[in-house]
């Protein structure tokens, strides 16, 4: 990863976006959980594609991709909406309701 890093200041970018993104949703769900809620996931911008291949950095998109960035990623390129389902805040508790906008 830190070499990736280097050749791609977009990845960095859109790491720190991530991140952004993971503190806001952890605050989100705070506030749902107290309130009893249901959070209702917004649509979240990406400045990278997903890939697991290295042929995608330092551009963050797929060769001959038309993609513009950056663009309305899936939730699923962040976050497992299947796991996060499941999270309980604690014992005997329910859990919180999701559901993307």
């Amino acid at each position: 990863v830190p070499d990736a890093l280097r050749q791609s200041p977009r990845l960095q970018a859109h790491l720190e976006l991530v991140r952004r993104h993971f503190v806001a949703l952890r605050d989100a769900l705070a506030l749902a959980h107290a309130l009893r809620r249901t959070l209702v996931l917004p649509a979240l911008q990406c400045l990278c594609d997903r890939s697991e291949s290295p042929k995608v950095l330092p551009s963050c998109i797929y060769e001959a991709s038309d993609l513009k960035l950056p663009f309305t990623c899936p939730i699923t390129h962040l976050i497992d909406l299947h796991w996060l389902s499941q999270l309980q805040p604690h014992p005997g508790r329910q859990g919180i309701d999701i559901r993307e906008a």
